[in-house]
């Protein structure tokens, strides 16, 4: 097998378990699982659960690659769907300054909690990221197209910007690098920059991936 689809596998396999683990933080008032360090910002419910998804359909994308199967092919529209449908709702909540019910539809964030604007709620810069997520995941009908190479490549590395950009923010005590202004938009959680920044890489991992099999597809 491709060392670059099995990386993406493991990738994808990693983030989809670390959304889990923060759903089951959530269900069970598991703090350290919600913020990882104490007084930290939490990752929101819908942010784990469009991680969970996010990591499926990356493993998805790499079986697909790999194979073509059609259960791959269900998993990724289906996982498409679900992210964007969530956090293009969040979005268009955020922007247009109304809530939909969607940020406690499964669970309810204390109405006070460490830089959050709205209970809920997630970062600006999650929801950013998280399109950025979908957009690569259309190109599959690309599959065996250098197009779908360049369109993972870029977008896995405007992915990892935004959570490394996050990360620097943690590490120099900046808030709004890890996107809080308050007022207009919550932090973005530490595990949920290190969750994009290990989304972005398998993304690359995948351009590589395609990559290869256009090479071996020309021969």
């Amino acid at each position: 097998m491709n060392k670059s689809i099995t990386i993406t596998y493991w990738l994808g396999g990693f983030v989809s378990c670390a959304g889990l683990l923060v759903m089951v933080g959530w269900f069970f008032d598991i703090d350290i699982l919600k913020s990882i360090v104490p007084g930290f910002v939490t990752m929101k419910f819908t942010t784990a659960l469009s991680f969970f998804v996010s990591g499926i359909l990356l493993w998805s994308l790499a079986h697909f690659i790999a194979r073509e199967s059609d259960i791959a092919q269900f998993l990724i529209a289906t996982g498409i769907i679900i992210v964007f449908l969530v956090m293009s709702t969040l979005l268009f909540s955020y922007l247009l300054d109304f809530r939909t019910g969607l940020e406690d539809l499964f669970v309810q964030e204390e109405v006070i909690t460490e830089e959050t604007v709205a209970p809920g709620l997630p970062s600006l810069g999650t929801m950013v990221a998280f399109i950025l997520v979908v957009v690569p995941s259309t190109s599959i009908f690309l599959a065996r197209n250098d197009a779908a190479n360049i369109i993972y490549s870029i977008n896995g590395i405007l992915i990892i910007v935004l959570g490394a950009i996050a990360l620097l923010g943690y590490a120099i005590k900046t808030p709004a690098l890890y996107y809080f202004i308050p007022g207009v938009s919550t932090g973005m959680a530490i595990h949920t920059a290190l969750l994009f920044v290990l989304l972005g890489i398998g993304y690359l991992y995948l351009g590589n991936a395609v990559k290869h099999a256009n090479d071996l597809y020309a021969h």
